[in-house]
């Protein structure tokens, strides 16, 4: 077996395959993760402080909060990736693992994707890190093009962990769910007013569509793992998972975790797609004439070449093409060569910094440019720097000696890099990628082993000895590590426990003292939750505020934490108002039942529960007992 395997990974590994889906998804993650970093950001005093406003954190956390966002914003850029995504791991790690009641299930996928990306080559295609590359190892004679290839475990790895294991975990519980057994695992939690972004009834209203999709998330759950690296599944799973977190991003209010989710399956996509892509080009809209024997030009040629994706920009020497193009053919050569001239399609000729101006304008990746171009002074400002640039480049030829770039070795390949006589580098990053994907499988598979789902085929009598007992117990104490750095954890989510006896929805209203009302951003007057109830504080108010045992010190400390967080918004001062709180119910069978969810929308019959108040910064509540 040993035999078989082993090779059979490393010739997997050894394959390289095109990253310009690993570029796809490092972009489209970390724009989604920069996102929920601003989300967080923005309610930091709700989520962080035990009382907002009044009871702070010790620690500025405005600071971190920009660190991370630039530290993402790198990642999005391509731009110093490695530093950037350890940066981004270490602030993940803190901020994410204090976050105390708010924590939710995608917070596992950011820190588990956040670990793996600082190992990937996510910068090897589409990112400024390849640019450096390219300036730092070309001349005037020689333009570098760095690897632009990964092997297949880039893509695997990320979809592997951040999906596969999921999946593979979330399984044993919906199995075992009665709602997920029955067909209903789509149609249940959707049809709860609370957890309703945008309703459509008429949706769940079709039973068997309904009955199709739950019983396809099992079916799709349980394979994934054993499947996902067939080519002949790729587009299908890729379609169903994308369908499926769609689904999710329309109909929950937690648009991050669908969103995350959608980023991982990017490197589902077969790389032919990627190829077919990367073959694109447009018509050509402007010719750019630089001297070819200037590193100077050169280095300004491979700048606008990176961006030139789709090939809207044409790059000639002067010395290949004068004499044989009629445009250029009329400036005198000692313009050509002392200052950059480009053409564009319709025979506009742009000299110096215009030229610049006129690059910006047909690339669209240069827009952002042209846009700071169009300033009034901008472009005045731009010609001097340009003139005082090329002035004094052209009083020495400019060659690779008198511009001082020299020639510099070429990097090695992994392979070529010895680590002892008989080990590459190549051998050992096979061996750490083997290590961990073993490393996870063992902890997901204790954790599946240990959770309620597995221990209920167990008797009472191996459940209680020795043997189960110690692995158990041994397993709980090393979840709160896998979870805290890598995201391993149970994944019990939307299940029948989630909202079973869950039907209390409670809205707030705010009473000044002329009497009139406003009604807090928690929930709105049908029951869907308001803007304040979005990702981290929809999961923190519905399962922990209004869990099913309705607590009295959590509802109360909950109550209490986002009328005191509204008042500072809503910049009063010292916290004093008084609130009126509301309490309908939700009646959600446990077996599929036509309109339930557009009966409960209809149903506006608030009754009146309570009260708090705010005076100088005291806080008192009453209300009556609803569960």
């Amino acid at each position: 077996m040993k035999r078989i395997v082993l090779p059979t990974l490393r010739d997997k590994f050894n394959h390289q395959i095109d990253a310009t889906g690993l570029a796809w998804f490092r972009i489209i993650y970390a724009l989604v993760l920069f996102l929920e970093i601003k989300h967080i950001a923005n309610y930091n005093h709700l989520i962080y402080d035990s009382i907002p406003y009044l009871s702070v954190s010790d620690v500025d956390l405005n600071i971190a909060f920009k660190i991370w966002l630039v530290s993402t914003f790198f990642i999005f850029l391509g731009l110093f990736t490695r530093i950037s995504t350890i940066i981004n791991y270490l602030i993940s790690l803190i901020l994410i693992g204090s976050i105390g009641d708010f924590e939710y299930h995608v917070f596992y996928a950011y820190m588990g994707i956040n670990f793996i990306i600082i190992f990937l080559p996510i910068s090897r295609v589409w990112s400024i890190d390849r640019l450096i590359l390219k300036l730092k190892y070309s001349n005037s004679k020689f333009h570098y093009n760095p690897p632009s290839k990964t092997s297949v475990f880039s893509y695997w790895i990320p979809l592997f962990v951040g999906i596969g294991l999921v999946y593979f975990d979330s399984i044993f519980y919906k199995l075992t769910d009665p709602i997920w057994s029955n067909g209903l695992g789509m149609w249940w939690p959707a049809s709860h007013v609370c957890a309703s972004f945008i309703a459509l009834p008429e949706i769940l209203n079709q039973k068997w569509l309904m009955l199709f999709l739950g019983y396809l998330t099992i079916i799709f759950e349980l394979v994934f793992i054993f499947l996902f690296y067939f080519k002949s599944v790729r587009w299908i799973f890729w379609f169903i998972g994308m369908g499926l977190h769609v689904g999710i991003l329309i109909f929950f209010p937690i648009p991050f975790f669908a969103l995350a989710v959608i980023s991982i399956y990017v490197l589902l996509i077969p790389v032919s797609f990627y190829e077919k892509f990367k073959t694109f080009k447009m018509s050509s809209r402007v010719t750019f004439y630089y001297d070819g024997d200037c590193p100077l030009c050169a280095r300004t040629k491979i700048i606008l070449d990176h961006f030139n994706i789709f090939g809207v920009i044409t790059f000639k020497t002067v010395q290949s093409e004068y004499g044989n193009d009629a445009v250029i053919s009329k400036i005198p050569m000692d313009d050509l060569l002392n200052d950059i001239h480009a053409v564009d399609c319709k025979g506009n000729v742009y000299k110096g910094f215009n030229t610049y101006k006129a690059i910006c304008k047909t690339n669209f990746l240069l827009w952002p440019f042209y846009v700071i171009m169009l300033i009034p002074g901008v472009s005045w400002i731009g010609n001097k720097i340009y003139f005082w640039v090329s002035r004094n480049r052209i009083t020495e030829r400019c060659t690779d000696d008198s511009c001082g770039i020299p020639f510099i070795q070429l990097p090695k390949r992994d392979d070529e890099v010895k680590i002892l006589k008989n080990i590459t580098l190549k051998d050992v990053k096979f061996s750490a990628v083997l290590f961990f994907a073993v490393f996870c499988t063992i902890i997901q598979t204790m954790l599946i082993y240990s959770a309620s789902p597995m221990q209920s085929f167990f008797s009472d009598q191996y459940k209680n000895g020795l043997v189960n007992q110690t692995l158990v117990h041994s397993t709980e104490s090393m979840h709160k590590i896998s979870k805290s750095f890598l995201g391993l954890t149970h994944h019990a989510v939307f299940g029948h426990y989630h909202f079973a006896n869950r039907d209390d929805l409670i809205k707030v209203e705010f009473v000044d003292e002329s009497g009139q009302r406003q009604l807090l951003p928690i929930t709105q007057n049908d029951g869907r939750p308001g803007t304040f109830i979005s990702g981290c504080s929809w999961v923190q108010w519905n399962f922990r505020v209004l869990n099913s045992d309705v607590d009295s010190q959590s509802f109360n400390d909950g109550i209490k934490r986002y009328t005191a967080y509204w008042l500072k918004k809503n910049k009063r001062g010292d916290l004093n108002g008084h609130f009126i709180l509301y309490h309908k119910t939700m009646s959600v069978p446990d077996f599929w039942e036509k309109d339930v969810l557009k009966r409960d929308l209809e149903n506006l019959n608030w009754k009146v529960i309570g009260s708090a108040d705010w005076k100088n910064n005291t806080y008192s509540c009453e209300f009556m007992k609803f569960d």
